[in-house]
Parts: C-alpha cells; sequence; structure tokens
C-alpha cells in the first residue's frame, strides 16, 4: 500500500520499480488525485480514494490480494 504523492519520488515510480522485482506484489495506490490511464501503478494494482474509510480500506486490500 503507497500514497500516490510520496516526498522525491512518486507512489507510481515506486510501485512500478517493486513490481519489477516482484511481478505478483499485490499494489494498492491510495490518493485523492485524478490519476492518467488505465492501470496506476502497472496492471492489478487497486486504487484507493481518499478520504476512505475501514470498509473501503478492506475492499482493497481483499481486491489486491486476489489479483
Amino acid at each position: 500500500m503507497v500514497d500516490v504523492r510520496l516526498p522525491g519520488e512518486s507512489g507510481l515510480v515506486f510501485a512500478a520499480r517493486a513490481r519489477q522485482t516482484h511481478p505478483t506484489l499485490p499494489v494498492v495506490l491510495v490518493t485523492s488525485d485524478e490519476l492518467p490511464g488505465d492501470e496506476p501503478g502497472g496492471s492489478g494494482s487497486v486504487l484507493l480514494r481518499k478520504p476512505y474509510g475501514f470498509e473501503a480500506l478492506k475492499v482493497a486490500l481483499r481486491e489486491a490480494a486476489t489479483r
């Protein structure tokens, strides 16, 4: 789980690099921004919009774990 807006390096770049090393790594991207493209952070990433509650977090984590 990574925020899209990280200081220095975006969460999108971080997720893409992590997926290069671990292609099946479940990734949840967190943001309140609009993101370009259909598959932010690489294929199989789950997008969780801020603000979110416990139920939305649970759904996003479960979805990412099953992709």
